[in-house]
């Protein structure tokens, strides 16, 4: 492992350390005591490190995620707090910030911070709870270094948005978004996210990853862990959430199971079930948005759970939302479906300007090895350029 590559250490055994053996089992073993808590301290700043980059980049849900994987770990680290509690200022919701407000100052009250940041985490709750008497909105993440302009897409952008809205007779939908490799899939979900803050509701988003792509529920137990981390979903059925436990064992301490007996792995039926109950409970007071960016290197076994879960009838509203190159093998009729077209040669020529006076004025950004970030390369404008004529219209599946 690469000395500093967070993403590989969070990565590496989900987390866990000396699978099998548990800490009880550290009495009377120094060496074993002390290996487990230097692996604690290593995964709990990776986990701040990386939450922050992604914080940073907008993927909000992912940067709550890793802030409560570092908590887990240990609940004195003041630094994971604050992480913890910008992302969830960063979500715009009150209820979630004042419930993460609620469980720090529980916290330092009971003597958990008391060793490391006697009065760190006082100034931390006066400073949000100060922005929250005063109405200030929260600060939102600023874009990645290098980001080119929201640039030809209002139009697209718009009907996404009239189609997150659900008429009160439509408990869930499932939208697709698709488009070739460049096209500016992410740059849309981005400026979605960003227009969403204010919204009704909650958006939670989940990027599919290339090296998971063959591994079953992978990014199935991703998602759970987002949604899990909305305060809504504790309200889920007992036996529903012992199912979800069995499919990821990090989810018991969320549920407060701390049965030490190894569950049975679930059905898939019984997955299916789960993950209804779990989608019903986080939409049942507002509606939920899951937004699933890359959804091309999902899982099948994900994949097909979450067209299940998002095409029933359950309590609440709630929307799947895949950005993809190609799902058509997965896709239904009762999709709604948004085909990219390529940019009109003036948009292309706005970007490109753009992308010359970033170079020049600012040179490459920081830690991307002289590139550009994603979607935001001229490489991939070029592309786009040259497939401009080979891309449909932006068009719908027609509903039922």
């Amino acid at each position: 492992m690469a000395d500093g590559d967070d993403v590989a250490l969070l990565a590496t055994v989900q987390g866990r350390f000396l699978d099998g053996l548990d800490a009880d089992d550290d009495a009377g073993n120094d060496w074993l005591a002390a290996e487990r808590m230097r692996w604690n301290r290593q995964l709990r700043e990776a986990a701040v490190r990386e939450g922050r980059r992604v914080l940073v980049a907008g993927q909000i849900e992912e940067a709550l995620v890793l802030a409560e994987r570092s908590l887990a770990s240990g609940p004195d680290h003041l630094a994971t707090w604050t992480l913890y509690l910008d992302a969830l200022a960063a979500t715009g919701i009150v209820t979630r910030l004042e419930d993460g407000l609620a469980r720090l100052e529980a916290a330092g009250e009971h003597g958990s911070l008391g060793a490391a940041a006697p009065q760190g985490w006082r100034l931390l709750a006066r400073r949000l709870r100060r922005s929250l008497e005063h109405g200030d909105p929260p600060t939102e993440p600023s874009a990645p270094t290098g980001t080119l302009p929201f640039t030809g897409r209002a139009a697209v952008l718009a009907h996404l948005q009239q189609l997150l809205r659900l008429p009160p007779q439509e408990p869930r939908r499932i939208i697709a978004v698709v488009a070739s490799a460049g096209f500016g899939k992410s740059r849309l979900l981005r400026e979605l996210r960003r227009r969403q803050t204010s919204a009704a509701g909650v958006m939670v988003s989940v990027d599919a990853r290339v090296d998971e792509a063959t591994t079953p529920f992978t990014l199935l137990n991703r998602i759970v862990d987002a949604l899990t981390e909305l305060p809504e979903a504790l309200g889920i059925d007992p036996a529903e959430a012992e199912v979800l436990v069995a499919a990821n064992p990090r989810l018991a301490t969320r549920f407060g199971r701390h049965d030490r007996t190894a569950p049975e792995a679930p059905t898939r039926a019984a997955l299916a079930d789960a993950l209804d109950e779990l989608v019903s409970a986080v939409s049942e007071r507002q509606p939920l948005q899951l937004v699933v960016d890359d959804a091309q290197w999902g899982d099948e076994a994900s994949l097909t759970l979450l067209a299940t879960a998002f095409s029933g009838q359950g309590t609440g509203q709630a929307v799947c939302l895949f950005a993809t190159r190609d799902l058509t093998a997965a896709m239904s009729s009762q999709w709604f479906t948004l085909h990219l077209s390529s940019l009109t040669a003036d948009d292309i020529a706005t970007l490109l300007a753009h992308g010359v006076a970033l170079v020049a004025g600012h040179g490459p950004p920081e830690g991307g090895g002289g590139r550009a970030p994603r979607h935001g390369r001229c490489a991939d404008l070029r592309h786009a350029c040259a497939a401009a004529t080979q891309c449909p219209r932006g068009r719908r599946n027609p509903r039922r």
